[in-house]
């Protein structure tokens, strides 16, 4: 069974679409899967398709696009270490910096994405942790290796 090309179309937005319309949902449940967090997947996802936007012209077949439809989402790293309210997961992704610092939160956890040099530093823990004190510390001391 041959599979769906990826990039269908003849204008660079046309290609574009075909390829999200192919690959959003891999994407996005592998992005999930390493972060665990529904926003901080889409942004991954967000970062990625944005990526594949910039590099469309590069990608000229279907085996080029799946080389690297996931590239951004492993230029990263994940601890996960006891905070005082439970896990504290810290992620620094080596993409592009969000411009200023951003918190989010739900029933059960909050998080800060905090920009830094290269990329950006988030911290995801239960609602009631502290995460400052966490963002201090990893922010003094990441260096980029990845």
């Amino acid at each position: 069974m041959d599979e769906i090309p990826i990039l269908q179309g003849n204008t660079k937005k046309q290609r574009y679409e075909s390829l999200v319309a192919a690959l959003y949902q891999d994407v996005y449940r592998y992005a999930f899967w390493l972060c665990k967090n529904q926003p901080m997947a889409e942004d991954l996802v967000q970062e990625t398709f944005l990526r594949a936007w910039r590099s469309l012209e590069s990608l000229q077949n279907d085996k080029a696009v799946k080389a690297c439809e996931v590239m951004p989402a492993f230029q990263s790293a994940h601890l996960i270490f006891e905070g005082t309210q439970g896990a504290v997961s810290v992620i620094v992704i080596n993409n592009r910096p969000v411009s200023i610092e951003y918190s989010f939160h739900d029933e059960r956890f909050n998080g800060i994405v905090v920009p830094m040099g290269e990329g950006n530093m988030v911290l995801v823990g239960e609602n009631n942790e502290d995460l400052e004190q966490y963002k201090t510390l990893f922010a003094d001391n990441i260096d980029w290796v990845i």
